[in-house]
């Protein structure tokens, strides 16, 4: 019985559709979405950097400073991006 509830109970670990439904109009603000964005990106094991970089840039607004920055120029990495 307690192996059944376990095992019903157990969090399920993140995947990657869970970065690429998070936009910036959520929250409001950059600072907001780009913390919340890395918190979730940290929480989720083995994933694609270059597919991460792109999901956070596709989540901006298309007037947003950063979103023309990052149209010129890709980081390679979340580590990149978020210096």
């Amino acid at each position: 019985m307690f192996m059944a509830r376990f095992v019903t109970n157990k969090s399920q670990p993140l995947r990657v559709d869970s970065l690429l439904a998070l936009n910036i109009s959520d929250d409001g603000g950059l600072r907001a979405y780009a913390k919340r964005y890395y918190e979730e990106f940290n929480r989720i094991q083995a994933c694609n950097q270059e597919l991460a970089v792109v999901s956070f840039k596709n989540g901006l607004d298309d007037d947003c400073p950063l979103w023309k920055s990052l149209a010129k120029t890709l980081p390679k990495s979340m580590e990149k991006l978020m210096a």
